[in-house]
């Protein structure tokens, strides 16, 4: 090199602008109080609160009860989505299960899992 910085040219795009589908979710598990049964939210990347309600949601924009976790990856994978990796994290004195999943490459996702939120916005 002759010791000169050469000029970088970047492109900033704002990330409000870009459209693209959803290719990975990330489910959320937690137990639910005096029950066997687990809470299940999900994040692809929406906008939503910290105490906004992101537990999945049916067409008709009912909360999905799901019995286990195995329940709602089993559900997510008829939908087109396999797992990819989890995690847990500790929060206060709950554990709070990750499961990654990818959205199989041949799938055409007619109905991505919905929010309280994605419902009241499409309509």
């Amino acid at each position: 090199m002759d010791g000169k910085k050469k000029g970088l040219i970047t492109t900033y795009i704002p990330r409000d602008s870009l459209r693209y589908d959803v290719k990975y979710c990330l489910l959320l598990a937690t137990g639910k109080l005096f029950s066997k049964k687990v809470n299940i939210q999900i994040d692809y990347g929406q906008d939503a609160t910290f105490f906004e309600d992101t537990r999945i949601r049916d067409k008709d924009g009912n909360i999905i009860q799901f019995n286990s976790v195995m329940d709602a990856l089993n559900y997510m994978n008829s939908l087109g989505w396999q797992f990819v990796d989890s995690y847990a994290i500790t929060i206060g004195n709950q554990n709070v299960y990750h499961y990654l999943l990818k959205a199989n490459e041949d799938s055409n996702f007619d109905f991505i899992p919905k929010t309280k939120r994605d419902l009241l916005n499409s309509n």
